[in-house]
């Protein structure tokens, strides 16, 4: 293969950048001018390409498919396997997640020459952050092709809003595309008549101010284009309170824990002033790190209807957290169940579970251990070491 034919738009795939960014609007042919690109590279030079998007479950979730039909289409002589393409120059291609970036994967990042990242407004921000340092081979890159999805999110932040050094960071829709297929433009028309708004984002390549599907979408959109979003002062007069919302998750890939900071007004509106969100951090960091070291004068605090059951992921609710702290500063299980209203027939039953450990629980074996460390560290010429106690099994 001598030549290739790919858009203009699309040029600069052959130009030396370390990122090379494509985003845009359906139909304009971003995956498959990357794929028709990287064949021909790999034909003329051996070149290791990683081929790469957030999740990837099984070869079917990658670009294999669109590697495979450019290389038939153009007849080059690439083996095709189902985990892998090579050829007798030493060109491979691979493929990967990055969601789970350990050993065997990163390690095959370091010796890339391309990665290209498909799909990539799914690409979180701890992926990015594992993976651009870990391409690392002089004269490396990182293709980036991918559809916006929200304003928001790690990808269009990232490469888009705030363009790295020695970046080509392109928009190409569909009307770039010279090979723009006529099944699809019924659909667009069908669409931008339909659904103007979508059709921003699905066809223009424009980011969506709020998640598809999200709750309460087209009320923050009417409030959006009301102008009633934006910086909201706080009044150092009048009482903040606080809504929460608490979930379970134990990582990053779930719901976070947020916290809604909210004034009322003298006209008898609300504002809200301030907004946290956080993943695995427990309700004692968060009353201290989020709530306490905010300069406002609180009213109420308003947990959700499910705030006492235990979280999974913080280990304890409210109660679990308050009950402990009660119990370990020597309150008694009778004044500490009282305290957090639970009934009188079961009170101590249920204070006990919520704060199993007497403050004076293991405390004799603490004080010998204490002793013990104490006569280790105390200068030699004042103690004699203790007998070597006998090894259990």
């Amino acid at each position: 293969m001598s030549s290739i034919e790919i858009p203009e738009a699309f040029s600069g795939l052959f130009e030396p950048h370390r990122y090379k960014v494509y985003y845009g609007g359906r139909g304009s042919g971003k995956s498959w001018a990357a794929a028709r690109a990287l064949v021909n590279l790999a034909h003329h030079t051996p070149l290791r390409v990683v081929c790469a998007r957030e999740f990837q479950n099984s070869i079917q979730e990658s670009v294999h498919q669109l590697l495979s039909d450019q290389i038939k289409l153009f007849g080059l002589p690439f083996t095709i396997q189902d985990n892998c393409i090579f050829n007798d120059i030493g060109s491979e291609f691979i493929f990967k997640g990055l969601s789970k970036q350990e050993g065997a994967t990163v390690k095959s990042l370091e010796g890339a020459d391309i990665v290209w990242v498909e799909e990539a407004q799914n690409v979180s921000e701890p992926s990015w952050r594992n993976l651009t340092p870990t391409v690392r081979k002089d004269g490396s890159e990182i293709w980036v092709t991918f559809n916006p999805d929200v304003e928001d999110a790690p990808t269009y932040q990232r490469f888009v809003l705030k363009q790295p050094t020695n970046a080509l960071v392109k928009k190409v829709n569909w009307d770039q595309n010279p090979w723009f297929p006529s099944v699809l433009e019924q659909e667009r028309l069908d669409m931008l008549r339909d659904d103007p708004a979508g059709y921003q984002n699905v066809w223009e390549g424009h980011p969506r101010t709020f998640a598809e599907g999200a709750y309460w979408r087209e009320e923050f959109e009417a409030l959006e284009r009301a102008g009633r979003i934006g910086d909201v002062p706080y009044d150092p007069n009048r009482p903040v309170f606080t809504w929460w919302d608490l979930t379970h998750s134990k990582s990053e890939s779930g719901d976070p824990s947020a916290v809604f900071f909210i004034q009322a007004t003298a006209t008898g509106t609300f504002d809200c002033i301030d907004y946290w969100e956080g993943h695995n951090v427990s309700l004692g960091t968060v009353a201290k790190d989020v709530i306490l070291s905010r300069p406002y004068t609180y009213g109420k605090h308003f947990l959700p209807h499910d705030g006492k059951n235990t979280n999974s992921h913080n280990l304890y609710s409210i109660r679990h957290f308050c009950a402990r702290w009660m119990r370990q500063n020597g309150v008694d299980p009778w004044s500490c169940g009282a305290q957090l209203g639970h009934g009188a027939g079961g009170r101590l039953t249920i204070t006990e579970r919520y704060a199993t450990a007497d403050p004076l629980y293991l405390q004799a074996p603490c004080n010998a251990l204490e002793k013990l460390l104490q006569a280790v560290l105390a200068p030699k010429a004042t103690h004699s070491t203790p007998e070597t106690p006998a090894a259990y099994g």
